[in-house]
């Protein structure tokens, strides 16, 4: 069920209530006040109940998430989003899921809407750093200057996401000595999951580049449940790096 039918259905349970609560409350004060509050009482219980298995969605998306199951992790993040109303995290954590599937236009929107909603400022020092790396992979320059202004206010210029979007801006323009400046291990070690692949895999193309070793590619990690196709969509280059190195 939607909310707007939800609330228009608890709105509508309300009103019989109270109107049943003031008919009794005639012949019976005390009976028409259990009544109302008995109604009042349900009304909280539904409320909550769908508060608490919005929760347990999203927990189960972040967990899916940590796993690299990400298609899974986005559907229970949109579940948990119907549960939750308002409340911004399971489309902020959906942003995460959709970047590292390549849907960048997904995950900018979800990412930006979530963080920019007054529930949501304290996000925003997470949001603003991950947004930059998505401009950085759409090759869109004006916004990531705009970006990367944000992140010297928010003082998060220093992030290891950042680092990634300078990597990417140095690999497009083929400065591959600061595409491994921009990843040294001491900025990327944070780095995880799909994020700790990508910056890897940029890592591995730029000593390649220089003509010096380069380390294993994790093709899986960049491509997650998605192909080469996705993310040639966005950086073509990249993608037929990895696909040589994956053969």
């Amino acid at each position: 069920m939607s909310r707007p039918v939800l609330f228009a259905t608890l709105f509508l349970f309300l009103f019989v209530v109270f109107v049943l609560g003031y008919r009794i409350a005639a012949d019976s004060p005390a009976l028409g006040v259990l009544v109302f509050l008995g109604g009042v009482l349900a009304v909280f219980f539904v409320l909550f109940r769908r508060s608490v298995r919005g929760a347990h969605a999203n927990n189960r998306g972040l967990t899916l998430l940590g796993e690299g199951r990400l298609v899974e992790a986005l559907a229970s993040f949109e579940e948990a989003q119907k549960d939750m109303g308002r409340n911004p995290l399971p489309r902020f954590n959906a942003g995460f899921a959709n970047l590292w599937l390549w849907r960048l236009e997904e995950a900018r929107v979800a990412l930006d809407g979530a963080s920019k909603t007054l529930r949501g400022k304290p996000l925003r020092m997470i949001a603003a750093p991950a947004l930059l790396l998505i401009a950085s992979l759409q090759n869109e320059r004006a916004r990531a200057d705009e970006l990367a202004r944000e992140l010297a206010t928010l003082k998060v210029e220093r992030s290891s996401v950042a680092a990634m979007s300078q990597a990417v801006w140095h690999a497009r323009g083929q400065r591959w000595s600061q595409v491994l400046d921009s990843l040294s291990l001491e900025r990327t070690r944070p780095l995880g999951g799909p994020a700790r692949a990508v910056a890897d895999a940029l890592r591995a193309w730029a000593s390649a580049e220089l003509g010096m070793p380069r380390a294993p590619v994790d093709t899986v990690g960049v491509f997650g449940e998605t192909g080469p196709s996705a993310v040639g969509k966005w950086w073509p280059e990249f993608a037929q790096f990895l696909e040589r190195v994956s053969r």
